[in-house]
C-alpha cells in the first residue's frame, strides 16, 4: 500500500575526463568517429543507469554498448580509469570523482537543474530531446494496512520532509524532495 513518494533521484551523465567530449555534440561526433561506438557502464542490467544509457543511445542515434558492472563503484571507477567512456550516475556517487577531475559531467537526467549540481544543465537543454528520467524513493506498507495507519504515516512523513533542515539534507545528497498528496 503506497504511503508517500519521498524524493526523486536525478542522475548525471559523466564521461572520462581525458576524452575530447565537452558537450552532447562532441559526444555524438566522438561516438560516430569511434569504430564500434562507445561503451557505457551501469550498476547492472535493468538499472536506471542502464535504461538511461539506452534512452541516450536511441535519442542520439549513436552506437553504444552496455557494460554491466556489479555495482556503482566498479562502474564509475571504470569510467574514471578510461576502461569505458561514459555512464549515468547518481550525483552522490559521482561527486568525489567529479571533484578529483577524473570524470566530467555533461548533463543531468531531469528536466530541471539539480540543486546539488546547479552548473550542470539538464540533458533536454543541451540537445537530448525529451530526456527526463529519475529514480525515486517511496514509502510503502504491507497490503491491507488499515487506512487510518496509512493516513497517519503519510501525515508524519509529510511533516518530517517538510522540515527545512531535512529538505536541505536531501538536496545535499543530490535528491529532489517531493511532497506527495495523500494516498
Amino acid at each position: 500500500a503506497p504511503i508517500a513518494l519521498i524524493a526523486r533521484i536525478p542522475e548525471v551523465l559523466v564521461v572520462n575526463a581525458a576524452l575530447p567530449v565537452h558537450s552532447i555534440a562532441d559526444l555524438v561526433r566522438f561516438a560516430r568517429s569511434t569504430p564500434g561506438g562507445l561503451s557505457f557502464g551501469s550498476a547492472g542490467a535493468g538499472t536506471s543507469q542502464h535504461l538511461s544509457g539506452e534512452l541516450l543511445r536511441s535519442g542520439l542515434a549513436i552506437e553504444m554498448t552496455h557494460i554491466p558492472y556489479k555495482g556503482m563503484s566498479p562502474a564509475i571507477n571504470a569510467v574514471a580509469g578510461g576502461h569505458i567512456q561514459l555512464m549515468f550516475s547518481p550525483i552522490p556517487m559521482a561527486a568525489p570523482m567529479l571533484q578529483a577531475g577524473k570524470i566530467r559531467p555533461l548533463g543531468v537526467t531531469t528536466a530541471q537543474r539539480s540543486a546539488a549540481l546547479p552548473e550542470v544543465p539538464p540533458l533536454t537543454e543541451i540537445g537530448v530531446k525529451d530526456f527526463d528520467a529519475a529514480s525515486w524513493f517511496m514509502l510503502v506498507a504491507p497490503a491491507r494496512t488499515p487506512k487510518e495507519i496509512i493516513d497517519r504515516l503519510h501525515a508524519e512523513l509529510r511533516r518530517i520532509t517538510g522540515d527545512a533542515e531535512v529538505r536541505q539534507d536531501f538536496i545535499r545528497l543530490g535528491l529532489v524532495p517531493v511532497s506527495s498528496p495523500p494516498p
